[in-house]
């Protein structure tokens, strides 16, 4: 289906959409949400976009509680209570973004909490979460890492104040490969290569995040830094560790 997106072959596209919607594959929810929020192959729908981002988040996909999140926090819809009641179902809570206690679990109090929240507070929460839930949800492993097999980690600090996000490879691991190679292409199994295709994929998404998200005026500079670590694997998700 991919791939006939990448053909520009539309038709093909929501017949295979369709079919898989029908088996009830969460990918397919996920991958239909994203198309309709995107108006890619499909009329864009945001209230399309949740309901279907909504069914994948309940079926396991975890990145439709990322993309939740991005998307209310935008700013031509600036739904900041639901961007952050999102943001805490995937544990981006951090900071002053979150209520406490009851208000936490609860999305009645959570929307009455966050109500009585500053405009400087609800203002610097959306500009982080939708940086922060745009990366998270955005980012895809590289072809030459699945290729090769190879694993590793990026620390991903986001500067809010800056504005400015610094991205730091934390290691790289290459695993045997399985099956019959000539010489020259054992030569170009190259961890160092992956983690560099993976720092381009994140900057590539974080730029992006950063142009949709402009930092709000009169932003305290002594805000701190958000920092969280991606994996890249075979076998793991490209979930976010927040810390």
């Amino acid at each position: 289906m991919r791939k006939d997106i990448d053909n520009g072959d539309c038709k093909g596209a929501v017949a295979a959409l369709n079919r898989g919607l029908a088996a009830h594959y969460p990918e397919m929810q996920l991958l239909a949400g994203s198309l309709y929020e995107n108006g890619v192959c499909l009329k864009p729908s945001w209230d399309r976009a949740i309901n279907f981002y909504t069914q994948a988040y309940k079926n396991g996909q975890e990145e439709a509680g990322y993309r939740l999140a991005a998307g209310f926090a935008a700013p031509e819809r600036s739904d900041v209570a639901s961007a952050l009641w999102w943001a805490s179902r995937v544990k981006l809570n951090y900071g002053g973004c979150v209520p406490t206690g009851d208000a936490a679990n609860d999305p009645d109090k959570f929307l009455a909490d966050v109500k009585t929240w500053s405009d400087e507070r609800i203002g610097i929460c959306a500009y982080e979460v939708g940086v922060m839930a745009t990366i998270a949800a955005e980012v895809l492993y590289p072809v030459q890492a699945s290729q090769w097999s190879t694993d590793g980690k990026v620390l991903i600090t986001f500067k809010p104040a800056v504005p400015r996000v610094d991205l730091t490879l934390n290691g790289t691991e290459t695993h045997a490969l399985y099956g019959v190679f000539n010489g020259d292409r054992l030569w170009e199994q190259d961890d160092r290569a992956a983690g560099k295709a993976f720092i381009k994929s994140v900057r590539t998404v974080a730029d992006r995040a950063l142009k949709r998200y402009p930092k709000p005026d009169g932003i305290r500079s002594d805000l701190p830094d958000v920092c969280f670590e991606m994996r890249f694997g075979m076998t793991d998700a490209n979930l976010p560790h927040f810390h």
